[in-house]
């Protein structure tokens, strides 16, 4: 018998929120033509993947 490993139901709203994450801090730096912080804003995207379960107030503090 083989195992199948599935995602959580709810994955799918954590990676809409990491994509966004990325996309709308990286089109501003390229807009206004700092490309070279580039690095923090993908690095803050996946940061922010693991803060999922934590939520509102609390995630704001940390």
């Amino acid at each position: 018998m083989k195992a199948t490993v599935r995602p959580d139901r709810d994955d799918h709203h954590h990676a809409l929120r990491v994509l966004a994450g990325l996309l709308v801090p990286m089109s501003v730096l390229l807009l206004i033509g700092r490309p070279e912080l580039l690095v923090y804003a993908v690095f803050g995207s996946f940061a922010g993947m693991y803060g999922r379960r934590v939520s509102g107030r609390p995630r704001i503090v940390r």
